[in-house]
């Protein structure tokens, strides 16, 4: 894959998260990326816990695994309600 962002979106344990909001980081992540401008990104997403920094690796490295990617089409509209949201 390409490197990109890392987006954090915390949930009680059990909880899955809304696909309103996967969207939303998905767009921030791609959106801080080195794909920004694309109009369709592919998105890793999975637990936490399954983020690996390896020992001695560069900062902001990591491994993933038990990752799931979908294609992010990616939405003007939506990526500059979720840039405002950031700024408040």
């Amino acid at each position: 894959g390409v490197p990109g962002s890392h987006v954090v979106v915390p949930l009680e344990k059990g909880e899955s998260c809304p696909p309103d909001l996967l969207a939303d980081a998905a767009h921030l992540a791609a959106h801080f990326s080195e794909l920004r401008g694309e109009d369709r990104v592919e998105v890793s997403y999975l637990e936490r816990r399954y983020v690996r920094k390896p020992r001695g690796a560069a900062p902001g490295s990591v491994t993933l695994q038990r990752e799931r990617v979908f294609l992010l089409r990616l939405e003007p509209d939506r990526l500059a309600r979720v840039l405002e949201a950031e700024q408040h």
